[in-house]
């Protein structure tokens, strides 16, 4: 069963816990993807940061979603999802094409974004849970 945070409060106590978690997963990965070097360090930067703010972007996606009349929340959330989706192609395309970065490190920093977004929010819920 799938439930909203039951106040503003709490949404907002998630977030900042998705926050910290992505600030702690990106301190560490970039301190570990130095050692491969500063090209390996600044892709999963970049890749990184790419996800976090797609995540964030989803997140308001979804909370703006809630707000939409019932009957235009699916043309809604897909339009912009779409839309979210291809601007972050567009984004990891002219990365890749015009400064060069590789798009190993960018999907390792993209993943461990996801991976520290998903971990805080299971380790939210459990407590909720408990």
């Amino acid at each position: 069963k799938i439930v909203a945070p039951a106040t503003p409060a709490d949404a907002r106590g998630l977030l900042k816990s998705a926050l910290a978690g992505n600030l702690a997963a990106f301190l560490v990965g970039v301190g570990v993807s130095l050692w491969f070097g500063r090209p390996a360090a600044v892709g999963y930067a970049a890749g990184f940061v790419i996800g976090a703010v797609n995540i964030f972007w989803l997140f308001g996606i979804a909370g703006k979603g809630l707000t939409v009349p019932r009957e235009k929340v699916a043309r809604f959330v897909a339009v912009r999802y779409y839309l979210r989706f291809v601007i972050t192609a567009l984004v990891f395309m002219a990365l890749i094409v015009k400064a060069s970065i590789s798009p190993a490190p960018m999907l390792i920093g993209l993943s461990a974004s996801l991976a520290a977004t998903i971990a805080v929010l299971i380790i939210a819920a459990k407590k909720e849970a408990s």
